[in-house]
């Protein structure tokens, strides 16, 4: 380049300089290439091995295997806990005079008013189940017994008192389905189902009925070795008519009053259950 500088005319001299940036632009045009901004562009990823994607495929679906593993068809447990119920009936005389309640010559309380409830009282259940298909759907029947005292809450003065009116027994049918909540062997689920119910009074045959109700429950089961051992907390609701019972005055002389029999019974119920599987 020197020399080409030096043999040139003056008129040349810019002709040598235009012909030195051309050969440096021409040199550097790779590194340019190389400098060029990101286009965004990416090669695909490699796809994952196949054993890759049943890895992933069994971590994403556990309860899905887990269940269609498990080779177990039918349920039957029994349970024992206590059952709780609500009013059966008002009572009131009209003219706020107290009246003597009970069978006739037989005065077992005085108020002017009271209200028939059911007390807490043991509770047996017996169920059976069938699974449906390889799922977490079970096909359940179950029988519920229990008894408890029906209360007087008499009203006396500014205060009250309680007192024992009847014995009432309880029978439950029930048929429905239970559903696993989740795929482990230890497990809470939910019980949906309807119930034919009979409801039988000691002393007052006229508090006996029976009822279509449904039962809705929800419990847990903890598997101990073999069995499995677990709570199950339950709501029925039993459709009854008591409308035509009149509670019994034991004076000859007995005073008009008003009476109120609730159409519904909403029973309540709390059960430790122990049950197996095959």
């Amino acid at each position: 380049m020197t020399w080409v500088v030096a043999n040139c005319r003056p008129g040349c001299i810019p002709k040598a300089w235009a012909m030195a940036l051309v050969l440096a632009a021409v040199a550097a045009l790779p590194a340019m290439a190389q400098e060029r901004s990101d286009t965004g562009r990416r090669k695909p990823p490699r796809p994952a091995p196949v054993q890759e994607v049943e890895r992933r495929r069994d971590a994403d679906e556990p309860s899905a295997r887990a269940l269609e593993a498990d080779p177990d068809r039918w349920l039957a447990g029994v349970g024992l806990g206590l059952g709780d119920s609500g009013v059966l009936f008002r009572v009131e005389t009209l003219s706020g005079v107290p009246a003597a309640w009970g069978p006739v010559g037989d005065t077992r309380f005085r108020a002017s008013r009271f209200t028939a409830t059911m007390d807490p009282g043991a509770d047996i259940s017996a169920h059976v189940a069938r699974r449906l298909g390889h799922g977490r759907w079970w096909l359940r029947g179950e029988f519920a017994s229990s008894a408890a005292d029906v209360a007087a809450e008499a009203l006396l003065g500014q205060g009250g008192e309680v007192y024992f009116y009847d014995r009432a027994t309880f029978l439950a049918l029930g048929l429905g389905v239970e559903a696993r909540l989740t795929s482990w062997p230890s497990h809470p689920y939910a019980v949906l189902a309807v119930a034919a119910c009979r409801v039988a009074a000691d002393r007052y045959a006229g508090l006996a009925d029976s009822g279509l109700g449904a039962r809705a429950a929800i419990g847990y089961r903890q598997r101990v070795r073999g069995i499995f051992l677990g709570i199950e907390a339950g709501l029925t609701r039993i459709a009854i008519d008591i409308s035509d019972f009149r509670p019994s005055i034991a004076e000859a002389q007995e005073p008009a009053f008003s009476y109120h029999a609730e159409s519904d019974l909403w029973r309540t119920d709390l059960r430790l259950v122990a049950s197996r599987r095959w």
